[in-house]
């Protein structure tokens, strides 16, 4: 895994009634490397 040069980091905590395969995670272009713990198999 290459390393990012510049990033940006925002964490945004959100209060739901939504389960955990109700949510979706949506990464930009590259940024999906960072959580290959969230992608499908």
């Amino acid at each position: 895994m290459e390393k990012v040069v510049r990033g940006i980091r925002v964490l945004v905590h959100v209060n739901t009634t939504r389960s955990q395969q109700e949510l979706k995670h949506v990464y930009l272009k590259e940024a999906v490397q960072l959580r290959t713990d969230l992608l499908p198999q």
